[in-house]
């Protein structure tokens, strides 16, 4: 299904310019552990892990492994994602340096322990697009309640048509805050504003409204296969 979604977004003509749209999925690779600044890379995105250089901060997971998560309330899927720990996060960059639109992306939150009945609004995930004149764009998406076993599904966060999509950044990092008592949404969060990161899809030229057909057409596809696994889950 990720195949499919990905030859749906393979190629647009915007306004006679060729833009090459890129899902990372994450696919292929093999579960890795990573500490803060190490760099890897995932179809046409060239990825850092943030956070404690000293310390692990990521680690690509095999969502069909039923022990793929230790300590950690990870959600199920059906093929390999991003796991960002322990107040750490993800940057992006396109592996050839173009300037990227970043147009959707699945996400969960990670929990220590589980917790069922856990409402939603608790946190956010936080996108950070930094410009060429270094300048940056943020927004936010909270994150959703807990299941009936006290863990996270993946929650699509389709950002096609916003000012964020149509920006052109050289790079965005995710990282998560989470929400304390006064209402201020934080982190560092004591190593708990942890999140999960999959299907990151991106264009290389911005995106305009007659480009959002084909677009829709493959996060519609995405969406579908994440219904049909939770329910086979």
């Amino acid at each position: 299904m990720k195949a499919l979604c990905a030859a749906a977004l393979t190629v647009a003509t915007l306004g006679g310019t060729a833009a090459q749209a890129a899902t990372i999925t994450f696919n292929d690779l093999t579960p890795t552990i990573f500490a803060g600044g190490e760099e890897f890379y995932s179809g046409s995105g060239a990825l850092t892990s943030l956070g404690d250089a000293n310390g692990l901060t990521g680690v690509v997971v095999d969502g069909t492994d039923p022990n793929r998560c230790d300590n950690l309330t990870c959600p199920s899927a059906s093929s390999t994602y991003f796991a960002a720990l322990n107040d750490g996060g993800l940057n992006l960059r396109d592996l050839n340096g173009s300037p990227l639109y970043l147009q959707s992306l699945d996400f969960a939150f990670l929990a220590p322990v589980p917790m069922v009945g856990q409402p939603g609004g608790f946190g956010q995930l936080v996108l950070s697009g930094t410009k060429a004149d270094g300048s940056t764009l943020v927004v936010r998406q909270d994150f959703t309640a807990a299941n009936s076993q006290g863990s996270w599904d993946f929650t699509a966060w389709n950002l096609a048509g916003s000012s964020f999509a149509t920006t052109a950044f050289t790079s965005v990092t995710l990282s998560a805050c989470l929400f304390d008592n006064g209402g201020s949404c934080g982190n560092p969060a004591s190593n708990l504003a942890q999140f999960a990161v999959d299907n990151i899809s991106y264009v290389t030229a911005v995106p305009e409204p007659t480009t959002y057909a084909l677009l829709s057409l493959g996060l519609g596809v995405l969406s579908l296969a994440r219904r049909r696994n939770a329910r086979a889950a």
